[in-house]
């Protein structure tokens, strides 16, 4: 089981930069917060604190990708017909990690901001 994503959860890249959950307005809460949609992931942002430096290449991580099939996406939970964003997310940004292990599927991780509700 994953936990939903609400407006409190961060993506973090593999470089320690973190970049908050971008504005929801899904009608379904957990604590009073809206979920983000699956389609949400993939919202443009710099990630704050990454240690790549502005300038040139490579540049602080602002893109993060999110393919499908994935496990962020919830099956059975939906808003809209949309499916909601979950902490399982599968994700990379645009510039490769340099934490070992070298793991590309694992380059985005998510806080989902709350555990009261878990989904699949």
């Amino acid at each position: 089981m994953a936990f939903p994503v609400t407006i409190s959860g961060r993506f973090t890249c593999a470089h320690q930069g973190v970049r908050p959950a971008p504005a929801s307005d899904a009608k379904l809460t957990v604590g009073r917060q809206p979920v983000l949609l699956f389609s949400q992931a993939a919202a443009p942002a710099t990630y704050l604190g990454c240690v790549f430096p502005p300038g040139s290449p490579p540049t602080p991580c602002k893109t993060t990708s999110a393919p499908e099939p994935n496990p962020g996406a919830a099956r059975l939970l939906t808003v809209g017909g949309a499916p909601v964003l979950l902490d399982a997310l599968h994700a990379t940004t645009e510039n490769p990690p340099s934490t070992p292990p070298p793991d590309p599927t694992k380059t985005v991780t998510v806080d989902a901001g709350q555990d009261k509700l878990s989904a699949s």
